[in-house]
């Protein structure tokens, strides 16, 4: 919805800009995944973000997502999103297995 160079700006225009905006909040960092169930209920906030492979590494494993310490928190993330009604995102690399395990998961 163009504002026309200010031309069409009011308040109408600012409600449906702000209604087109889908806000995130990507996982990365063991302080983040610390804070996840307040993360999780931020008013407006519309899904999470999982960077798997980021967060592996701060856990202190290099490009290894399947880890088990790295897999719990990334069911940690999973469950606190669900249970405050947030969908989880994540790039799903270029392993199928990974992706179906991601999927079947609910992160999308």
């Amino acid at each position: 919805m163009p504002s026309a160079y200010g031309r069409n700006a009011n308040a109408a225009l600012v409600q449906r800009a702000n209604d087109l905006v889908f806000a995130s909040f990507q996982i990365e960092r063991h302080t983040a995944l610390a804070e996840i169930e307040a993360i999780a209920a931020i008013d407006n906030l519309d899904g999470i973000a999982l960077g798997p492979w980021d967060l592996a590494v701060d856990l202190g494993h290099v490009d290894d997502v399947r880890y088990p310490k790295v897999e719990a928190a990334i069911q940690r993330v999973v469950d606190v999103a669900r249970r405050a009604g947030k969908p989880v995102g994540s790039r799903m690399g270029d392993d199928p297995e990974l992706a179906l395990d991601y999927a079947r998961r609910g992160v999308q």
